[in-house]
């Protein structure tokens, strides 16, 4: 996403697929490696703008879902990744060593 005044944000995403390993179900789908907007444009549809480009970019793929991972700790992504209806999907757990 651009102005004129330069970049204010963007997407990385990612064609993907399951493993071909016998019991799992083969899908396609799309991962969001980032996606990130400038502070200052935060709140202005720029990123809805961002994701709804790769819904249709997506879509016309063929591919069944977009897939994320954002941290439990980013309030403000959770928070705009379920405005945007995204459901959680796994619960990924860690062992500090």
């Amino acid at each position: 996403a651009e102005t004129a005044d330069g970049i204010i944000g963007f997407i990385h995403v990612e064609e993907e697929r399951t493993e071909p390993y016998p019991p799992v179900v083969p899908h396609k789908y799309a991962y969001i490696v980032d996606l990130y907007v400038e502070p200052e444009h935060r709140r202005g549809g720029v990123g809805k703008a961002l994701l709804e480009s790769v819904k249709g970019w997506a879509k016309d793929r063929g591919l069944e879902y977009l897939e994320l991972l954002v941290l439990d700790e980013n309030l403000i992504g959770r928070s705009f990744y379920e405005r945007e209806n995204f459901k959680p999907a796994s619960h990924k757990m860690r062992y500090a060593l």
